[in-house]
């Protein structure tokens, strides 16, 4: 036998395997965020298969918008540190042969977990204690006042009625922990992941837990360096502790700014009729799908399945932005609604900017536009803005409409290629 051919033989399947991953690292990662199905086995890498680890690094790359080449090429192994919410992905993938295996480990994990409760409040009144405070944020007055902001935004949104104690035994028990912390989801020191809740239920159920490493501010950070207590408790307080019941016990995980639910103690007007097809803008915001119309909007996962009720639009973003919507895009974590010759800048909930058409380099004469939205092609992204029969490119160092535009629409016949009837 011809030992130099085994040596090839063998040095190409290592170059084959470990072209797709290089460490069982990059692997748990995969199996974290739902990618790869969890093995209890210590060497994750040696059981899988070079083609069920690059068909997890096409989803994942899918998901995150990156080009699709099945390696851990360098736009892909910076996923691996960057600050993300530590909810696995599941409601973001693509493939339905993904979203099948993730279905069937968590049909095989109710087997096993067989006799454990519900994961349901069985009450309506809640209560929650703060266990500690964070590093950076000593005052627990301030703190206090934070988290009870944050319950606020939910409390009446599913009927529950959720309010502080000084009881050890409340049933929501809010702390800062680091690494190890008696609960077999350790945190991973500064960045990535930030807090975690566990579903309703016996013992620790319903608590949620913040990583200490990080460094916690009271309140959105515009430059992104600190990282938002305000945002992050009213993510999990709204999305874990009120949402209904899951299909897991571990506890999810978030990330900030997140989109905090509304609460629907305030009227605004009838909910528009599901038979009426029209909308008024529709627009993608942290991997979700937002249509508007009227004062009201709902929220759809990427495959389209409506995530939660329609909600009114001055309850979620407040009364500082005006409706009707005539479009919106996101921008570097930005959102920018555009509502008649205004542009409305937001940062989560928080709106922190206004400019006119005019100021962007649209005609002075525009009372409105037509459509604002995010062009992907390849690794090309690029955002327009259409307007009566034109419509502009924007520059997006300095938003602003570039130079060589606008252009006119294509008209065929009376109508543009879009359909849409020129004004």
């Amino acid at each position: 036998m011809d030992y130099n051919l085994i040596k090839i033989f063998l040095l190409l399947i290592s170059n084959f395997a470990t072209s797709y991953v290089s460490s069982n690292q990059e692997v748990q990662f995969l199996e974290q965020f739902g990618y790869l199905e969890v093995v209890s086995q210590s060497n994750a890498l040696a059981l899988r298969s070079p083609s069920a680890i690059q068909q997890a690094i096409e989803e994942m790359q899918r998901v995150a918008r990156l080009p699709v080449t099945g390696q851990m090429d360098q736009p892909t192994q910076a996923l691996l540190s960057k600050q993300r919410c530590g909810l696995k992905d599941t409601h973001l993938l693509r493939s339905k042969s993904t979203r099948k295996r993730h279905l069937r480990h968590i049909h095989r994990r109710r087997q096993t977990n067989a006799g454990q409760p519900i994961l349901k409040w069985d009450k309506l009144n809640i209560t929650y204690r703060i266990d500690s405070v964070a590093r950076t944020i000593p005052h627990k007055g301030a703190l206090r006042r934070v988290i009870h902001d944050a319950v606020h935004l939910w409390n009446g949104a599913s009927g529950l009625r959720i309010e502080e104690t000084a009881d050890p035994h409340a049933d929501i028990l809010l702390s800062f922990e680091t690494g190890q912390h008696g609960d077999m989801y350790p945190f991973d020191g500064p960045g990535r992941i930030l807090a975690h809740a566990f579903y309703p239920m016996d013992g620790q159920g319903g608590d949620i837990h913040f990583d200490d490493e990080e460094d916690w501010k009271l309140h959105e950070d515009l430059q992104g360096k600190e990282v938002s207590l305000g945002s992050v408790a009213a993510h999990e307080i709204g999305h874990r502790q009120v949402s209904g019941p899951t299909t897991t016990t571990a506890p999810t995980n978030t990330h900030a700014p997140p989109m905090p639910g509304p609460t629907f103690q305030e009227s605004a007007g009838s909910v528009p009729s599901p038979c009426d097809t029209e909308v008024d803008a529709v627009t993608t915001v942290r991997q979700e799908i937002f249509m508007f119309r009227g004062n009201w909007f709902w929220r759809f996962d990427l495959e389209g399945y409506l995530m939660e009720p329609p909600s009114p639009v001055d309850v979620f973003w407040g009364h500082d932005l005006p409706t009707p919507v005539d479009g919106a895009f996101e921008l570097n974590d930005r959102v920018y609604f555009f509502v008649a010759d205004k542009i409305y800048k937001y940062w989560g909930r928080r709106r922190i900017g206004v400019k006119t058409l005019a100021e962007v380099g649209l005609p002075a004469h525009l009372k409105s536009i037509r459509l604002a939205y995010k062009w992907v092609y390849g690794n090309e992204v690029r955002y327009y803005i259409w307007a009566e029969d034109d419509y502009w490119r924007i520059d997006t160092a300095h938003f602003k409409a570039e130079v060589d535009y606008p252009e006119k629409l294509l008209i065929i016949g009376k109508e543009n290629y879009l359909g849409l009837k020129p004004k």
